[in-house]
């Protein structure tokens, strides 16, 4: 099939034989398609056949590895029903191929907290412009991992997380160091 696969109608995907397309995703999911949202919510259509991968709910983290960017055509309420297993197996490229507006409908703050570095990483221009306040947050932490901040997903952040500067910890050390040597320096009667 490979990239022709677009080209077909949505009314005729429907009836592309479910358990054969299960057996093709594995190199469909590979690709960077250019099916349309509908199109692709048919071929999704088609893997939650019984006999292909069943109910969405029951897919695990290999299930959306080897759909690869077929991922995108998830329906709105299966996609914003994701828990962290299903969301670790989506490819960062799935992620680019969601439909801004769709992207920020159904990925809430902690959805978008679960991501890895790469998945973030692939976060278009168009989808960070529709995310809210908190749904960027949500993002940053995600691309900047070393900054240790506590968020209130309600809304508002509660700042940086009090901690000693590395800075202090390397003095605090050096003047241990210059003090142990000389014992005589904190009790000079000895």
């Amino acid at each position: 099939m490979g990239y022709i696969v677009c080209g077909a109608k949505t009314t005729d995907m429907k009836f592309f034989n479910a358990v054969e397309f299960s057996k093709a995703v594995l190199w469909l999911g590979q690709l960077r398609l250019s099916c349309s949202e509908e199109q692709l919510l048919a071929l999704v259509g088609l893997l939650t056949h019984r006999l292909a991968f069943g109910p969405t709910s029951s897919w695990g983290t290999a299930v959306f590895i080897e759909i690869g960017v077929l991922a995108a055509g998830l329906p709105d309420m299966a996609m914003s029903a994701l828990v962290i297993e299903q969301i670790e197996g989506i490819t960062p490229a799935a992620v680019s191929m969601i439909p801004p507006a769709k992207f920020a409908v159904v990925f809430q703050p902690r959805q978008i907290g679960m991501f890895s570095y790469e998945q973030g990483a692939e976060v278009t221009n168009e989808q960070l412009s529709a995310l809210s306040d908190v749904q960027r947050t949500a993002l940053a932490m995600v691309l900047t991992p070393w900054e240790d901040r506590a968020v209130n997903f309600r809304g508002k952040s509660l700042g940086l997380t009090l901690s000693h500067s590395p800075l202090c910890l390397i003095l605090g050390l050096l003047l241990m160091l210059l003090l142990l040597p000389c014992p005589a320096l904190i009790c000079p009667g000895t």
